[in-house]
Order: structure tokens, then sequence, then C-alpha cells
């Protein structure tokens, strides 16, 4: 089945794998979006793909959790500079790439894909989402994932948290 969990997702690819995602011939039936549990902006995001997700394809995990690193090897500083998505078959993406395959996961179409066929647009897309993820602080957000549930994420603070001090 095209089924993935967290402990399906841990082996890295070699290279980009959002190039090899984009070309996949049918998407999966469900991934894993591991996203900065601490960023506000991140969170508000997350509750949109929430939304869009009307049948359950996505598993959303604050990698702050415990054991989100060890079951996805998506490390702390990995979430902090990108979203990723995961999916069966080791396919990993970060960035506008994990967001592009989320959003297409979660509606059931490849047309968040499309753009991914069109020369240049994929390096505009990462060029875009990287402005983005170093601008998050100055965007409406969320009360951060991590400041909604706590006791679940680690204690620390990240600097790249849109929160003034750390949670009580």
């Amino acid at each position: 089945s095209g089924t993935a969990t967290a402990a399906d997702c841990r082996a890295p690819t070699a290279g980009d794998g959002s190039r090899r995602l984009m070309w996949v011939d049918q998407l999966p039936d469900h991934v894993v979006v591991v996203f900065d549990g601490w960023c506000g902006f991140c969170t508000r995001c997350v509750r949109l793909l929430e939304r869009l997700d009307r049948h359950g394809r996505l598993e959303l995990l604050a990698a702050q959790l415990d054991g989100v690193a060890e079951h996805t090897a998506v490390t702390l500083d990995d979430a902090a500079a990108a979203a990723w998505t995961l999916a069966p078959g080791g396919v990993r993406a970060s960035g506008a790439g994990a967001i592009g395959l989320a959003l297409a996961v979660a509606t059931g179409t490849r047309i968040p894909l499309l753009p991914w066929r069109l020369p240049g647009v994929p390096w505009l897309l990462e060029r875009a989402y990287t402005w983005v993820a170093d601008n998050r602080r100055r965007f409406r957000g969320d009360t951060p994932w991590c400041a909604q549930h706590p006791g679940r994420c680690g204690e620390d603070l990240p600097r790249s948290c849109s929160l003034p001090s750390t949670p009580t």
C-alpha cells in the first residue's frame, strides 16, 4: 500500500529528494509533514493543511515532539530551516517541495506539483520559500503548536521562534 508512517520515513535520500518527488507516478496515500512547532507562522500553515486534508492523508508532526527526530531523521535544525514532507519509498522533500507535495496529497490532485515541470520555476519557488522562512517572524501566525501543547515539546525555545520569551 502507499501508506507511510513516521517510522517508514527514517532513511534519508541522497541528494535533493524534492526534484524526485515531482515526478512520482502516483501520489502517496499518506505522507508525514514535519514542521517547527515553535513557529507561529508554521503553525498557521499547518492549520491550513489540516483543513485541506479532508481524508486524513497527512500526519502533521512538530519536530520538537519526542521521537520525531529518531523516527524521521529530520533534526530540530532541519525543521527550523524548512518544513519537510516524507513519503513512502524514501521520498523526502524540504522547503517549497515539501509544501507542494503536502498540498497535492492533502487535496488528492497533482495540480500543486505542476509548477515543478516548468523550467526555472522550481528554483524560483525555492528562493521564495527561503525568503518567507527567513522572514517568518514578520508574518501573522497562530500561537505556536508547542505553546498550545505544553509539556509535549522540548523546554528550550529555539532562536527561530517568534515568541518573545520561553513558555511557562
